[in-house]
């Protein structure tokens, strides 16, 4: 068995294999572990951060996917699964940056890692390696320190989960503070939470990535340009309030508390006579609940007010945003939202929930924040009524007030754009 792995692994590794001790091209050297190439912030913040060290600072980068498939946890690795390969997207995602990126593959039960990632780190020989939301990679921490004690570990995290393994990835870091020579946090919350759970404070720095991935190159839209833009899209002229909400149909993001705040606007009386309209744009596993349930939502217009998109190329969700007014953001769970904060770039109005940092962006006068109302008890996806009601009081002031809306929106690009938010 032994003998069959070895060739398996000897096989896999051909193609990637470089001699010991190459010579290096750049003045320094990382091993980026991730666990595989998943849409959402983390994935914006990986890419920005080996874009910087590739072309910044001139490093050479390593990109290894330490996990086989999204959803498969660690424990399909220890067990031995088998599943195609899912370095494509990976790759791809990385590869302006570097083309040396490694996957995890269907063959990579258990037996096969600690060999693997000995070659990986014997060859490739990092100044520094940097975990970002790998769960195997803290796990080998203290074997990575053992074998390898001159390479920096370091890593990277983004948010902290409500119903796992305690927190999640946050968690991670600070139960193996002792092997970590330092950790990056997006915000001054996470920094905070990981001190609360036994992290070296001196070990954690704080940089805002939102603020590096955000395009503030172009002006925000003039009112000719986004009446140009409401007539493409069908929507009406300047005097109607457009609200969007761009996510994932999945629980964390919430969408059924979307469609709960568009009945109760479609509800209000006083509403019924004023031009507003509220858009969807994202799929996921909702998606097709919500299609239905709109469906049988015949009261109070909402099938006329209300608008499932589903998935645009990103250039048109840009132009979406250019003629919205109101950037819709009901999550359960943030760290950052690097989406809100495009929004914000573009002059929107924001109502989010005030959950993980949303508040070290969303300051008072550049959007509103909506009181959580669950808790860590409470099923994935849930809202209570009252965050219904507070959802829409926001977007009803909105839709009365728009004057409020455009100053609420300068106030947030300028946030975002003006240098005001600074970093850490």
């Amino acid at each position: 068995a032994e003998e069959g792995l070895a060739q398996a692994l000897d096989r896999e590794l051909n193609s990637c294999r470089v001699p010991r001790g190459a010579p290096r091209s750049g003045p320094g050297r990382a091993v980026l572990l991730v666990p595989w190439l998943k849409p959402g912030g983390a994935d914006e913040i990986n890419a920005a951060v080996v874009r910087q060290l590739a072309e910044d600072h001139g490093w050479e980068v390593t990109v290894v996917g330490t996990v086989v498939a999204p959803g498969e946890e660690l424990e399909d690795l220890l067990h031995g699964s088998r599943r195609a390969d899912s370095c494509g997207g990976l790759r791809a995602r990385f590869e302006p940056y570097t083309d040396d990126v490694l996957c995890f593959t269907g063959l990579m039960a258990w037996p096969a890692v600690l060999p693997f990632l000995r070659f990986l780190f014997e060859t490739r020989d990092p100044d520094v390696a940097l975990i970002s939301h790998s769960e195997l990679a803290y796990r080998l921490l203290p074997w990575l320190r053992a074998y390898f004690p001159r390479v920096a570990l370091m890593d990277l995290v983004h948010i902290a989960e409500l119903r796992w393994r305690g927190g999640g990835y946050p968690f991670f870091s600070a139960l193996h503070t002792r092997y970590l020579d330092h950790t990056i946090s997006i915000s001054a919350q996470l920094k905070d939470w990981m001190v609360e759970r036994g992290h070296e404070p001196d070990k954690i720095s704080v940089y805002y990535f939102v603020y590096e991935l955000v395009d503030c190159r172009s002006p925000p839209p003039e009112e000719n340009e986004r009446a140009t833009s409401r007539a493409a899209l069908g929507w009406g002229g300047p005097w109607e309030v457009a609200a969007v909400f761009v996510g994932r149909f999945v629980l964390q993001k919430r969408p059924e508390l979307v469609l709960a705040v568009a009945k109760k606007l479609a509800e209000d009386p006083d509403l019924r006579t004023r031009p507003w309209r509220l858009v969807m744009v994202g799929d996921g596993p909702k998606r097709e609940a919500l299609r239905r349930e709109l469906g049988r939502s015949k009261g109070g217009g909402l099938a006329r007010r209300l608008q499932l998109l589903g998935n645009v190329p990103h250039a048109q969700t840009l132009g979406l945003l250019r003629a919205a007014d109101v950037f819709l953001l009901p999550s359960e769970n943030e760290g950052i939202s690097i989406a809100m904060a495009e929004a914000m770039s573009f002059g929107l109005a924001v109502v989010a929930s005030d959950v993980g940092a949303q508040a070290e962006l969303l300051v008072p006068g550049t959007g509103r924040l909506v009181p959580y109302g669950g808790g860590k008890d409470d099923p994935p996806g849930y809202f209570s009524q009252a965050e219904v009601d507070a959802f829409a009081e926001e977007l009803a002031r909105l839709i009365r007030d728009p004057a409020a809306g455009r100053r609420e929106g300068a106030a947030a690009r300028e946030r975002v754009c003006g240098g005001g938010g600074g970093k850490a």
